[in-house]
């Protein structure tokens, strides 16, 4: 065998094991820079920017209660709920504030919540919430929100089919830090899962699949 073949064996020997080493090492960096991000981690910078999109990404519920609607024949349906929302991640036990709309005055440019009836025709009410303000609550504690909503122009609502109805409840956040203040109108939905049950006065309106989406979204 001569130098020259003995070379380029060699070159040829040691290019097919250089090959799949370059690629795996060159597949590591790539991999681990592929690994998605933990949607419910913070950073300190998206709260003090005010990221809104990020913020409702990352909340969850700790608690969720619906605790009853009344319908009186002539007068409006009421809906009460009651609903724990927290921020995994959040950097810091940062107080928050939490409005709704009230239509009486004070916390107007709060938008107004609704209700969507889909086996009623799309029925939709809207109406106002009794929670005009709660404040100085850690958001990584969780903030309780327990509106009383009243549907306007929803009486003898009791002879609609509520199965599956989307409620959307606009709610303010609001917090202050070195960023500066900062406000998110977020909207709170949920569906529920079951309708009026006549003669009872009541809808067991049992709450599932809640969400947080930015306003509009």
């Amino acid at each position: 065998m001569t130098q020259q073949n003995l070379s380029r064996r060699t070159l040829a020997k040691g290019a097919a094991w250089s090959v799949p080493l370059a690629a795996a090492s060159a597949s590591v960096p790539a991999l681990a820079a592929s690994q998605p991000r933990d949607p419910k981690q913070l950073t300190k910078e998206e709260v003090q920017s005010g990221n809104c999109a990020r913020i409702a990404e990352a909340m969850t519920f700790d608690g969720l209660r619906n605790y009853g609607h009344t319908f009186g024949g002539y007068a409006d349906a009421n809906m009460n709920i009651a609903v724990t929302i927290q921020a995994q991640g959040w950097p810091y036990a940062q107080p928050m504030s939490v409005k709704t709309y009230n239509g009486q005055g004070w916390n107007r440019h709060v938008p107004a919540p609704w209700i969507t009836l889909p086996r009623a025709g799309g029925k939709t009410f809207k109406g106002r919430a009794s929670l005009a303000s709660r404040g100085r609550w850690g958001i990584r504690q969780g903030v309780p929100v327990s509106p009383n909503l009243q549907w306007k122009d929803s009486a003898h609502a009791d002879s609609l089919d509520w199965h599956d109805a989307t409620l959307t409840l606009p709610l303010e956040f609001s917090w202050s830090d070195d960023g500066g203040e900062h406000a998110c109108v977020l909207d709170f939905k949920c569906e529920l899962l079951d309708g009026w049950q006549a003669g009872l006065g009541l809808v067991r309106g049992r709450m599932w699949n809640p969400r947080i989406t930015v306003h509009g979204e």
